[in-house]
C-alpha cells in the first residue's frame, strides 16, 4: 500500500484519491463513529444517503479500496458535521477554512433552546420535543411536525433547513412563497395557517442530520426572499443576506436554531 506523508498541505482531491489517502481517510470516520457514538449502519446512512452493507463497508474502507466518490462523501459530511474530530485525528487531510460571512453571522449570533420541534399528533394536539443541541428523539421520515419559536420581541422570521451543507428556504405559512412572516413576542408556532393553528410539514426523503435556523429581524428589515426560492442558495447568496441583515439594524438579530436527525 502506498504510504501517506504527513506533510500534505493542500485537499485531497478525492475523486482520485489512492488508497492509502482512502484508508486514512477511514480512520477519522471510526473516530466519528467511537466518540460520537454512532453504529456503523448509521455513519454510513447519514454520510452517504442511503443504507450499505456495514461490515462489507467498513472492510473496503480501512483496506483504502471504498470507492472514491464515497470517500469523497464521506469527507464532505465529516468536514460539515464533525470538522473538530477530522482536524484532530488527521490534520494532514482536513483543514480549517476561513469563514465567511454567513458562518461568522452563524457563529455570531446563534442560539439555541427558543427554537424547539413540536410533534404532531393525529389529533393535532401540539407536543413539545426535547431540545439541545441536537434532539434527543429523531423525526421518522414522513412524520409531521411544526416549530415553536419564542421571541424577545415583536418583527418578522423566515427560515431555512440545512442538510448536508445545502441551504434551502422554506415557506412559513400556506402560500409557497411566504417565506417572511410576522411574529409577535412570546411563543408562537411555525409553520401555520392563517389563523395561527400549526401547520404540518414532512421530511419524506432525506434521513440524516438537518439543521432548522430561524432568522428573527425588525419588522422594517427589507428582505427580499422571492429571489432564494427552489433552489439551494449559492454560498455567495449566504455573504449577500448576512452583510445585508447585519447592515440594517443588526443589533436587534437573532438567530434561533435546532438541530434534528431524520430517520427511516
Amino acid at each position: 500500500m502506498e504510504r501517506l506523508s504527513n506533510r500534505i498541505t493542500h485537499p485531497v482531491e478525492w475523486l482520485k484519491a489512492t488508497e492509502a489517502e482512502r484508508a486514512r481517510l477511514y480512520h477519522v470516520a471510526k473516530a466519528v463513529m467511537d466518540i460520537t457514538g454512532s453504529a456503523p449502519a448509521d455513519f454510513y446512512r447519514a454520510s452517504l444517503g442511503k443504507a450499505v452493507d456495514p461490515v462489507t463497508t467498513s472492510g473496503n474502507f480501512s483496506r483504502g479500496k471504498i470507492a472514491r466518490r464515497h470517500a469523497a462523501m464521506i469527507y464532505a459530511w465529516i468536514e460539515e458535521h464533525h470538522l473538530d474530530i477530522g482536524l484532530r485525528i488527521a490534520p494532514e487531510l482536513f483543514f480549517k477554512p476561513a469563514r465567511s460571512s454567513w458562518q461568522e453571522l452563524l457563529s455570531d449570533r446563534e442560539q439555541y433552546g427558543e427554537l424547539t420541534i413540536r410533534r404532531l399528533s393525529a389529533l393535532g394536539l401540539v407536543q413539545p420535543a426535547s431540545r439541545f443541541p441536537v434532539e434527543e428523539r429523531p423525526l421518522t421520515l414522513g412524520e409531521p411536525f411544526a416549530f415553536s419559536l419564542r421571541c424577545e420581541r415583536d418583527g418578522q422570521v423566515f427560515a431555512f433547513q440545512e442538510t448536508r451543507g445545502f441551504w434551502h428556504l422554506f415557506p412559513l405559512g400556506e402560500d409557497p412563497q411566504s417565506f417572511l412572516r410576522p411574529c409577535r413576542e412570546g411563543e408562537q408556532v411555525l409553520p401555520s395557517h392563517d389563523d395561527g393553528s400549526p401547520l404540518p410539514i414532512i421530511e419524506a426523503e432525506t434521513d440524516g442530520l438537518h439543521s432548522f435556523v430561524f432568522i428573527h429581524c425588525e419588522i422594517d428589515t427589507d428582505v427580499a426572499l422571492d429571489q432564494y426560492a427552489g433552489l439551494a442558495l449559492r454560498p455567495e447568496q449566504l455573504d449577500a443576506l448576512a452583510v445585508s441583515l447585519l447592515s440594517q439594524g443588526g443589533t436587534e438579530l437573532a438567530i434561533h436554531r435546532v438541530n434534528v436527525r431524520f430517520v427511516r
